[in-house]
């Protein structure tokens, strides 16, 4: 079963995660499964996006993080460190 959603509404995207440890993301307009990520060893519990990163979590207490970003997508804002 599909146990968390996160919506990505700027991608025009919406992930699911779900028991078997996949988790899938889905074009909202077509309401297609577009791909999806396996191979994670326990239960998935919860899934997050934001603009740059998907987070997943699961039963093991593993916390998974799969980035969006290519090099061509960063403005100069995005690599300031804070306190510089």
């Amino acid at each position: 079963p599909i146990v968390s959603l996160a919506p990505a509404e700027e991608r025009g995207m919406l992930f699911s995660a779900a028991h078997d440890g996949t988790v899938r993301a889905w074009d909202l307009k077509s309401e297609e499964c577009l791909y999806a990520i396996g191979g994670h060893t326990a239960y998935l519990t919860s899934v997050q996006v934001d603009r740059y990163r998907l987070v997943m979590d699961g039963t093991n207490n593993v916390l998974v993080e799969r980035s969006f970003l290519r090099v061509d997508d960063l403005e100069m804002d995005d690599l300031k460190i804070e306190g510089s």
